[in-house]
This record gives C-alpha cells, sequence and structure tokens, in this order.
C-alpha cells in the first residue's frame, strides 16, 4: 500500500511538473540555479536580526563575517581554554566569520564576549544573525493527514484496478 501511494504521488508531481513546462515554455524555474534560489529564500526566512544588546543565552548564531585577526585568536584562545563556550571561527581567504557550534546556542560567556568585543569596537557590524526555530509539529501532522489520504487513495485506485483487470 505504501509502495502505491509512493507511485501515485511521484506520477502526480511528475505529470503536474511536465505540465507547468509545456505551458509556461520555460525551463528556468527547474534549473539549478531555482534550487540555490530557493535554499536563500528559505535562509531569508528563517533567520532574523538582532543587535548586540539584544543577544541572549540559547540563540543559535549565523555566520558573522568580519575581518579582525585578533577576534579570530581570542575565540581560539578560548576554545583551546575549554571555557564554556560555544563559538567557533573559521577562515574564508581573508576574511573570518564565528557562528554557532550547534543547536544549543550561545552561552552566558559567548554573549559577554561578544558584548565585550563590540563595547572595544573590535566588531564594527551591532546586527547579528540569528537562526529561528522552525516547528516540526505541523509538518508531522500534515505529513501525516497525507499520508492518511493518499495511502486511502492509492488502496481505492490499486482495489480498482483489481476489480477491472
Amino acid at each position: 500500500m505504501l509502495f502505491n501511494a509512493i507511485l501515485i504521488v511521484f506520477l502526480i508531481l511528475s505529470l503536474s511538473l511536465i505540465y507547468d513546462i509545456l505551458k509556461n515554455k520555460k525551463l528556468k524555474y527547474y534549473s539549478i540555479l531555482s534550487i540555490l534560489d530557493f535554499k536563500s529564500v528559505f535562509n531569508q526566512l528563517t533567520t532574523k536580526l538582532i543587535n548586540v544588546n539584544d543577544l541572549s543565552e540559547g540563540m543559535v548564531l549565523d555566520r558573522y563575517y568580519f575581518n579582525n585577526p585578533i577576534i579570530f585568536n581570542k575565540i581560539n584562545e578560548n576554545n583551546e581554554k575549554e571555557i564554556n563556550t560555544n563559538l567557533n571561527v573559521y577562515k574564508e581567504d581573508e576574511i573570518y566569520y564565528f557562528l554557532s557550534l550547534n543547536r544549543i546556542g550561545l552561552t552566558k560567556e559567548d554573549v559577554e564576549f561578544i558584548n565585550d568585543l563590540y563595547k572595544k569596537n573590535l566588531i564594527e557590524n551591532p546586527n547579528f544573525k540569528i537562526k529561528n526555530a522552525i516547528p516540526f509539529m505541523p509538518f508531522l501532522t500534515l505529513g501525516y493527514i497525507g499520508f492518511l489520504i493518499f495511502g486511502d487513495f492509492s488502496s481505492i485506485i490499486s482495489n480498482f484496478i483489481k476489480i477491472l483487470f
């Protein structure tokens, strides 16, 4: 029954995609670039800007770019000293960035460290991108309802096919 549901959903999606391509006579919406654009749009929707003074414990930092190697060295020193920190710093060409190591978010020490860097004018931009949490329960509910609908639908179609043949 699950296999039938997957086949029917795949068939419906394929036919819908082919219909859209033929109707619009454009393939640009289905290129690799559109997937990359979707990723950037998704990132824009799931992040928000927070002022450095509004940072709090538990927030998950997105990449924060800077050009100061002093910050790079200080964060590496903190990681070597095994201070309760959740920041890691990386280098891309001549640009540095730091971000939260995992989904636990910033620790109290990280927030104090970032505020201290801003007060010392080592960080120029006071705005940080924070990743928003995405609630999972609506997606689970929609998936369950969709499985019930398409599962029952595929069962009806397979029974109908058995009757005909």
